[in-house]
């Protein structure tokens, strides 16, 4: 059982070096393309983004 949970918290460790857990992840309040409106956008991307207002 102790092994397995030292298993369990040295997995973010081994996510971050083999490069899974690389992706950027950001929250934005916005509109999706059905236009609903106030809705919290989750975005993942290889690349940086960020939210912008009009």
């Amino acid at each position: 059982m102790k092994v397995w949970f030292l298993l369990f918290l040295l997995l973010p460790l081994c996510l971050v070096f083999t490069g899974e857990a690389a992706d950027f992840k950001i929250d934005c309040y916005g509109e999706d393309f059905l236009m609903v409106r106030n809705m919290v956008l989750h975005c993942t991307s290889k690349v940086q983004q960020a939210c912008y207002t009009r």
